[in-house]
């Protein structure tokens, strides 16, 4: 598995995040910026023997990758598995068939709430219809195929533990995988209130 950050750009400022939900910053800049598609086409050249998992993005959201295409085609024309996590917000129909069509292997949507109170708490944002019509957006798009695999995480915390019922129940048999993780914070995964 190998995380590549083509670009760090983000169109959120999440609480939990340890750089763009920083208020210093410094954290920001010190990881800001974009991968050269020369040096990105290197990079996948120095690694293609291994066929690896790539993920196009760490600190950032991968739909805003500068030349998206181009990056995702660099890394399926060197027969490389694509897995992409991403906010869903600017997930548009084109961007959805280009997915389905490139045979990108899966996309799982950060959703981490049922309610739009939760999610502000969660992402500083209140946005869960944009962010669940561009899931239903890449399946419609999908239309029956096999890739890419579909899913919604949650990254279960204080803050929105309560929902996580409800979250599995609204996911289950509607995408391909509900994925419910723990909150990693300053080094460690804290005690949560049951």
């Amino acid at each position: 598995r190998m995380l590549i950050d083509f670009a760090t750009k983000c169109n959120l400022r999440c609480p939990m995040c340890p750089v763009w939900g920083s208020e210093d910053d410094d954290a920001i800049d010190s990881v800001k910026g974009v991968l050269g598609a020369d040096n990105a086409r290197r990079i996948l050249d120095e690694m293609i023997a291994a066929k690896p998992l790539v993920q196009p993005s760490m600190y950032g959201e991968p739909l805003m990758i500068p030349e998206f295409r181009e990056r995702i085609l660099d890394l399926k024309t060197r027969g490389m598995t694509v897995a992409i996590n991403t906010n869903g917000l600017t997930l548009d129909k084109a961007t959805a068939e280009f997915l389905v069509d490139t045979k990108v292997d899966s996309v799982f949507f950060s959703l981490e709430s049922v309610t739009r109170e939760t999610l502000k708490q969660i992402r500083g944002i209140d946005k869960i219809e944009t962010i669940e019509a561009g899931i239903f957006r890449l399946m419609a798009a999908r239309a029956g195929g096999e890739l890419p695999r579909i899913g919604v995480t949650m990254v279960k915390q204080d803050r929105n533990q309560h929902e996580e019922d409800a979250f599995v129940a609204r996911w289950a048999g509607v995408v391909d995988c509900v994925r419910i993780g723990l909150i990693f914070e300053n080094g460690t995964y804290p005690d949560m209130v049951v």
